[in-house]
């Protein structure tokens, strides 16, 4: 995995894939802001963390949808700013399970601006890249 990061952002990128993963409401509830910027090809939105935390099982049924297990962090690059600002490039790759594993690879491509709190990073901005409402509905067809 080509990696550009400092040591405390690659951890804080474990700990966040662990909780997207499990959707684990505690991991994923200490990664974000209490109000965070959603942004993607259709929109972009102020989302109140609690309103997150409330959609995890859904985006979890929704990618078991089109047989996705969990996503691999495959690309991850940090440019600082300054001590408290710091944008993270990141590309995902799609596990697939066992009765999938034919699947056409997905890609998904994400950028995050983390701000620094108290001993920790936490997500401020979130732009996904794809569409991902258009890549399920492919998907299932």
């Amino acid at each position: 995995m080509p990696v550009t990061a400092r040591p405390d952002v690659l951890e804080f990128f474990d700990r966040y894939r662990h909780g997207a993963d499990t959707s684990d409401p505690e991991v994923t509830r200490d990664c974000f802001a209490e109000t965070f910027l959603s942004l993607d090809p259709r929109s972009a939105t102020p989302v109140p963390r609690e309103a997150l935390i409330k959609a995890l099982s859904g985006r979890a049924q929704l990618f078991g949808s089109i047989g996705v297990e969990g996503l691999k962090l495959t690309e991850l690059s940090e440019t600082p700013l300054d001590d408290l600002h710091t944008p993270v490039a990141t590309t995902w790759t799609a596990r697939f399970s066992h009765d999938t594993q034919d699947a056409e690879p997905l890609v998904l491509p994400s950028q995050f601006l983390l701000r620094r709190s108290a001993d920790s990073w936490q997500i401020v901005v979130y732009l996904n890249s794809t569409d991902l409402a258009a890549v399920f509905a492919e998907r299932r067809r």
